[in-house]
Order: structure tokens, then sequence, then C-alpha cells
């Protein structure tokens, strides 16, 4: 993703316009820019890009029918980066 650093003083007076506009305005606007947006560019193929999105959805109906309580980043984020130190762990000690 771009970051857009380099200086564009028409890019800035939109941007600078948009920002002022009530949100249900800035929410139609991100939404249609969205829409132009290649979110598939980031995958090896569309191949993949199917796979995770069936995925999603997939893990999105579980989560729907209950089946699975989803945890707060926070937490994931602890449990992953305990299980690796684990992992790192084990594998140095052998």
């Amino acid at each position: 993703m771009s970051t857009g650093t380099q200086p564009n003083p028409a890019r800035d007076e939109l941007l600078a316009r948009v920002l002022a506009l009530p949100a249900s305005d800035r929410e139609f606007i991100a939404e249609r820019i969205d829409e132009t947006i290649d979110h598939d560019a980031g995958f090896a193929s569309a191949e993949v890009a199917k796979a995770w999105a069936d995925e999603v959805a997939r893990r999105i109906e579980m989560i729907d029918k209950g089946l699975v309580k989803p945890l707060p980043a926070d937490i994931a984020l602890r449990q992953a980066r305990e299980h690796l130190e684990r992992r790192r762990a084990e594998r140095a000690a052998s």
C-alpha cells in the first residue's frame, strides 16, 4: 500500500475536503473507493485469494453459529507468542 508521501497539493486538498465531511459521507466515499481496490493483488493467485475468502466465510459462520468463541486480539497475540516461545525452546533443547 502506498503511503502517498510525495507532495501532491491536489490530493492533499481533496483529502482535507473529504475529512471535513460528515461521517456518513466519509463512509460512503470510503466504500466507493474500497470497491475500486484489487484486494486480491497480494495473493499468489486467484485460487489462493478464493481459498482465503472461503476460509474467512467458514470462520465467520462458525462464530455466528456459536461453535467457536473469538478471542480478543491481545489475548490471541499473547497466546501465539507464548506458543512460538515454547516451540523455540523445545527446538533449542533438542
